[in-house]
Parts: C-alpha cells; structure tokens; sequence
C-alpha cells in the first residue's frame, strides 16, 4: 500500500473510530487485504488466528453479508474469550454482489440498536470521506496490482 492512501486511511480512522468502550478492535479490509486494524486500547491484544477467523468468515459468508450489511453476528474470538461469543458488526462500501468494496469489522461484547445506529453512522462516515479523497479507488487498484503480481 502506498504511503499516501496509508495516511489518508490512519487519518480517515482516527477522526471516525467508533468511542473506546464500545468495541475491542475493528478491521477496514479490501478483497484480500487488511487495510488497516483500529483497537479501543493499547493493552487489546489482536491476535492474527482471530483476524483470519473473521476474513474466513467473511469469505465464507460474503452474499450473505453483502444483503444484510449493516449487521452483527455473533462469533467466537478466542483470542478474547473463549467462553462466550461476541458480537460482530459488518458493513461494506459496496452492497453490489461482484464489485469492489471495502468491509468494516468491528467486534465489540454485545450486540444493540444503539450500537448498530453508532456503527452504521461511522462506517458510513468513513466509507464517504475515504471515496471522497478516491482512496477506495486506489486500494481497489493496488489490489488489482497485487493479484496480477501473483497470478503471474
């Protein structure tokens, strides 16, 4: 990722994230890639199983979401808890079944209205200033980029 669409999505975030003691940690993913992890505190611990349990998810589940965004879910993160299942909100940039979007995770310890009022108000707010400065457009094509690098 570049520098550029780098600072614009920090920037984007840090003026947007959702308040401290609402959630443990969220994710901004593309396609294929973590654009960028958010935590409520330093001391949230993120481990990489629970970031690739929820892209399997969202792979697993992407028509699904993509229909129901805005939306929670209630998943097992065991790298926060193993005894109960936290809640898991999901939206995405783009609801158009085949086209690019970009995906808001954000995992907090229960799921409500007000909740889901405050997340959809910010990932809307972040998914609008980030196509405002065709930040979206960029990742979409740094990914572009990266998958014909691969597929060579």
């Amino acid at each position: 990722m570049t520098k550029q669409v780098q600072d614009s999505v920090e920037f984007v975030l840090q003026r947007n994230k959702p308040t401290p003691d609402s959630f443990f940690f969220g994710l901004l993913l593309a396609e294929t890639t973590v654009v960028s992890l958010f935590k409520s505190s330093q001391r949230t611990i993120v481990q990489p199983a629970d970031i690739n349990l929820l892209i399997n998810f969202m792979t697993e589940h992407s028509k699904r979401l993509k229909k129901r965004a805005p939306c929670f879910f209630s998943i097992c993160v065991p790298g926060l808890t193993e005894e109960f299942k936290m809640s898991v909100f999901f939206h995405t940039s783009n609801r158009v079944s085949g086209q690019f979007g970009l995906r808001l995770v954000i995992v907090c310890e229960e799921a409500s209205a007000s909740l889901m009022d405050r997340f959809e108000s910010t990932a809307e707010n972040i998914f609008t200033q980030l196509n405002l400065e065709s930040t979206i457009e960029r990742i979409d094509h740094l990914e572009k980029q990266m998958y014909t690098r691969i597929s060579k």
